[in-house]
């Protein structure tokens, strides 16, 4: 991703409720034309696939196959390769032949050519290592979103672990980088934010949601976030105790001003879940009960465009393919890569 860099995280409340729902996976790829039905163009990469988080990297889709696995295939399909066992994976990354994941209590560093495995930091070794979420890296620096509300930096071997933001958000969640610094959202109130990759200018962005009480129900929190062309776009979906709900697709400028809202769902059984950019439009699939979606919009706001009827999960943008995690009816969940042609 050259030129935005994107994250989605998920509440582990969300990842178990759908587990109970859902019972098997596939991993799809797809081509579509905006102006044509879809349902007829879609190819089988993997079957049977808990698919929640996903990375493309030297052409291969990986993905954290259920909190116990790294999994992946090749962008064109073929032998599903497990690439990692461990318990309680709550995020991963790559950069070259390294992966990079964190557990509840640690963050960790596997090469994938050699096999070297490295501990970088645990819970024993210092509090800011407590479920670590939503790792990062980006040259020397590992960063990551920890439990102690707060963004958290360390070099690649584990040393100089720096706090970067203390106490300024909440809930800090979906790290992602771009241009020297660090963007995050916030689970508790639908607020994005920035900080150097040095700690210098931090600072929150957009309207705080639960400032007046959420009830933190059903996917209230589930967050996704793109960075692309000086524009920060996420995901948000709130419930509040008076029982009305919301699920926003947001958009601020990197500086903090020209604050739209380019999707307001208002179902109390919805959700938006991933957010991409592409082509000046942003991605966004929208999760019904009764009909589920992936839409594209003006990254300036405007019409919306339905993309595909099927309901996603996560995603990536590469190459001019939309790469997702998608239910497509109850109990399956599926893998899928779709041509923005």
């Amino acid at each position: 991703m050259k030129a935005f860099r994107k994250v989605s995280i998920f509440s582990i409340v969300t990842v178990f409720s759908l587990l109970f729902i859902l019972s098997s996976s596939s991993i799809f790829t797809f081509s579509y034309s905006s102006n044509n039905n879809t349902s007829n163009r879609i190819t089988v990469l993997a079957k049977h696939q808990y698919a929640f988080q996903i990375d493309l990297s030297r052409g291969y889709v990986y993905w954290n196959n259920n909190g116990s696995q790294i999994r992946r295939v090749s962008e064109s399909g073929g032998t599903v390769q497990k690439v990692l066992n461990s318990s309680d994976i709550t995020s991963f990354t790559l950069s070259g032949s390294l992966l990079y994941w964190s557990t509840e209590t640690s963050v960790n560093k596997i090469d994938l050519s050699t096999h070297e495995t490295t501990v970088l930091c645990t819970e024993n070794t210092s509090e800011y290592c407590f479920f670590p979420t939503s790792i990062q890296v980006s040259g020397n620096y590992v960063f990551f979103a920890a439990e102690l509300s707060t963004i958290v930096r360390m070099d690649t071997n584990g040393s100089d672990l720096t706090v970067l933001t203390g106490d300024l958000s909440a809930c800090p969640t979906g790290v992602t980088l771009l241009g020297g610094y660090v963007y995050w959202s916030d689970l508790c109130t639908g607020q994005v934010g920035k900080v150097s990759f040095s700690g210098q200018n931090a600072q929150l962005l957009g309207p705080d949601y639960c400032g007046n009480g959420c009830s933190y129900e059903g996917f209230t929190g589930i967050h996704s976030i793109t960075v692309a062309n000086s524009n920060i776009y996420w995901t948000y979906n709130v419930s509040y105790q008076n029982n009305s709900y919301f699920e926003l697709v947001n958009s601020i400028s990197t500086s903090g001003t020209h604050f739209k809202t380019l999707f307001k769902g208002t179902s109390s059984s919805g959700t938006t879940t991933s957010v991409s950019y592409h082509n000046d439009s942003v991605i966004f699939p929208y999760l019904t009960e009764s009909s589920s979606k992936i839409y594209s919009v003006p990254a300036g706001g405007g019409k919306l465009t339905v993309l595909a009827k099927v309901g996603a999960i996560d995603s990536e943008v590469s190459g001019g393919y939309l790469y997702f995690s998608a239910i497509l009816q109850i109990d399956t969940l599926a893998l899928r890569k779709t041509n923005n042609a």
